[in-house]
């Protein structure tokens, strides 16, 4: 009966521990919703002491210390996501775009096609493959990227207006034009700018615009 008595005590705690990380998680949540990141890392750190096995409390506290400019530590928390998830695709693009952030386009890319091997069917993760390819120079691969992105998810400006600026430094005018368009129809204002300046007379020699993320 006292062994019994024990283990019921025991199941006890254990909720009660469960119940105090859920509640700090969702504390947590609610706080980075409301951009107060410092005050949602505060909570993620206490939902995390009481429970370490919560891969979206990690996840979610990357975010947030994304947010406050903690690369690192965002990494650190994304790292600890997937080596309790290695199937956690949205990981794997987060700590892909943190080292983007950093400048290892390498790195990044290396994350984005893990994420898309986990899964082929999300346009935002060709979208950021394509950035990452275009900041290592692979035009053609970039291209490729966010035609995949567009034809997944053809309601999204992003990918027509960074095409459109792919194809336009490579020569292609009219094509490029065309994207810019389309990503104007899609309620893109950036894609309007560029079209005033540069769908008239351009040249990739007088063409001096940047990818946007």
């Amino acid at each position: 009966m006292r062994n019994v008595l024990i283990l019921f005590l025991a199941h006890i705690s254990v909720c009660l521990y469960a119940q105090k990380a859920d509640s700090f998680f969702d504390k947590g949540l609610a706080a980075y919703k409301s951009k107060q990141y410092s005050e949602a890392i505060i909570d993620y750190n206490k939902s995390i002491e009481l429970d370490s096995s919560n891969i979206f409390a990690y996840f979610n506290r990357g975010l947030a210390k994304s947010r406050i400019g903690d690369i690192k530590g965002a990494i650190s928390d994304y790292d600890k996501a997937i080596s309790l998830y290695p199937q956690y695709a949205d990981a794997f693009v987060a700590r892909g775009a943190a080292k983007g952030d950093m400048e290892d386009y390498t790195g990044a890319l290396d994350d984005f096609n893990a994420a898309i091997q986990i899964n082929l069917k999300d346009s935002f993760y060709f979208y950021n493959r394509g950035l990452a390819k275009a900041k290592l120079h692979d035009l053609e691969g970039a291209i490729a990227d966010f035609s995949l992105a567009i034809q997944i998810n053809p309601a999204n400006n992003f990918p027509y207006r960074n095409r459109g600026i792919l194809k336009i430094l490579k020569g292609q005018q009219q094509d490029g034009c065309t994207d810019l368009r389309k990503a104007e129809s899609l309620g893109d204002k950036e894609a309007t700018e560029l079209i005033k300046k540069y769908c008239q007379l351009v040249t990739p020699a007088t063409l001096n615009i940047r990818l946007k993320d």
